[in-house]
Protein backbone atom coordinates (compact mmCIF):
# COMPACT_ATOMS: atom_id res chain seq x y z
CA UNK A 1 0.00 0.00 0.00
CA UNK A 2 2.62 2.52 0.69
CA UNK A 3 4.10 1.76 -2.35
CA UNK A 4 1.54 2.49 -4.11
CA UNK A 5 1.94 6.52 -3.26
CA UNK A 6 5.44 6.72 -2.29
CA UNK A 7 6.59 5.75 -5.46
CA UNK A 8 4.58 7.62 -7.34
CA UNK A 9 4.91 11.25 -5.74
CA UNK A 10 8.85 10.55 -5.22
CA UNK A 11 8.67 10.59 -8.77
CA UNK A 12 6.62 13.71 -8.91
CA UNK A 13 9.05 14.67 -7.00
CA UNK A 14 12.42 14.72 -9.11
CA UNK A 15 10.47 16.55 -11.97
CA UNK A 16 9.61 19.35 -9.77
CA UNK A 17 13.33 19.30 -8.51
CA UNK A 18 14.33 19.45 -11.76
CA UNK A 19 12.02 22.02 -12.98
CA UNK A 20 13.64 24.39 -10.15
CA UNK A 21 16.76 23.97 -11.99
CA UNK A 22 16.11 24.34 -15.48
CA UNK A 23 13.18 27.01 -15.72
CA UNK A 24 13.86 30.37 -17.18
CA UNK A 25 11.89 32.21 -15.00
CA UNK A 26 12.78 32.77 -11.05
CA UNK A 27 9.33 33.06 -9.70
CA UNK A 28 8.46 30.07 -11.17
CA UNK A 29 11.74 28.59 -10.16
CA UNK A 30 11.14 29.61 -7.03
CA UNK A 31 7.24 28.35 -6.80
CA UNK A 32 8.85 24.95 -8.12
CA UNK A 33 10.84 24.62 -5.20
CA UNK A 34 7.83 25.55 -2.55
CA UNK A 35 6.25 22.39 -4.34
CA UNK A 36 8.53 20.21 -4.24
CA UNK A 37 9.38 21.01 -0.10
CA UNK A 38 5.47 19.98 -0.16
CA UNK A 39 5.63 16.80 -2.16
CA UNK A 40 8.96 15.83 0.34
CA UNK A 41 6.86 16.54 3.58
CA UNK A 42 4.45 14.27 2.08
CA UNK A 43 6.87 11.51 1.54
CA UNK A 44 8.19 12.03 5.41
CA UNK A 45 4.34 11.68 6.12
CA UNK A 46 4.27 8.46 4.36
CA UNK A 47 7.16 7.45 5.80
CA UNK A 48 5.78 8.26 9.78
CA UNK A 49 8.36 11.24 9.67
CA UNK A 50 5.28 13.70 11.05
CA UNK A 51 7.64 16.01 12.92
CA UNK A 52 9.98 16.48 10.06
CA UNK A 53 7.11 16.67 7.40
CA UNK A 54 5.40 19.77 9.75
CA UNK A 55 9.12 20.99 10.48
CA UNK A 56 9.62 21.26 6.70
CA UNK A 57 6.59 23.17 6.25
CA UNK A 58 7.02 25.23 8.69
CA UNK A 59 10.49 26.57 8.31
CA UNK A 60 11.22 25.78 4.78
CA UNK A 61 8.19 26.78 3.38
CA UNK A 62 6.65 29.02 5.44
CA UNK A 63 9.38 31.31 6.03
CA UNK A 64 12.43 30.70 3.99
CA UNK A 65 10.65 30.31 0.47
CA UNK A 66 8.48 33.35 1.55
CA UNK A 67 11.76 35.19 1.61
CA UNK A 68 12.68 33.78 -1.53
CA UNK A 69 10.01 34.65 -3.46
CA UNK A 70 9.73 37.99 -2.07
CA UNK A 71 13.72 38.19 -2.79
CA UNK A 72 13.08 37.23 -6.67
CA UNK A 73 10.06 39.49 -6.94
CA UNK A 74 11.74 42.79 -5.63
CA UNK A 75 14.77 42.11 -7.87
CA UNK A 76 14.20 43.70 -11.15
CA UNK A 77 16.89 41.92 -13.57
CA UNK A 78 17.68 41.54 -17.17
CA UNK A 79 17.05 37.73 -17.56
CA UNK A 80 18.22 38.00 -21.43
CA UNK A 81 21.47 39.91 -20.45
CA UNK A 82 22.55 37.54 -17.80
CA UNK A 83 22.00 34.20 -19.82
CA UNK A 84 23.81 35.73 -22.55
CA UNK A 85 26.68 36.40 -20.47
CA UNK A 86 27.01 32.73 -18.85
CA UNK A 87 25.95 30.83 -22.24
CA UNK A 88 29.47 30.36 -23.48
CA UNK A 89 30.59 28.38 -19.89
CA UNK A 90 27.61 25.52 -20.29
CA UNK A 91 29.57 23.13 -22.13
CA UNK A 92 32.55 23.44 -19.32
CA UNK A 93 29.69 23.04 -16.87
CA UNK A 94 28.13 19.66 -18.41
CA UNK A 95 32.01 18.56 -18.74
CA UNK A 96 32.80 18.77 -14.94
CA UNK A 97 29.11 18.29 -13.76
CA UNK A 98 29.79 14.60 -15.71
CA UNK A 99 32.94 14.14 -14.34
CA UNK A 100 31.87 14.66 -11.12
CA UNK A 101 29.16 12.59 -11.56
CA UNK A 102 30.91 9.49 -12.86
CA UNK A 103 33.61 9.69 -10.31
CA UNK A 104 31.13 9.32 -7.20
CA UNK A 105 29.69 6.40 -9.24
Amino acid sequence: MLKLFFYPIACFTLITALFVITLKNPIKAVLSLILTFFLTAILWLLLKAEFLAILLIIVYVGAVMVLFLFAVMLLDFDLLNFQTKYVRFWLLFVLIFSLLFFAVI
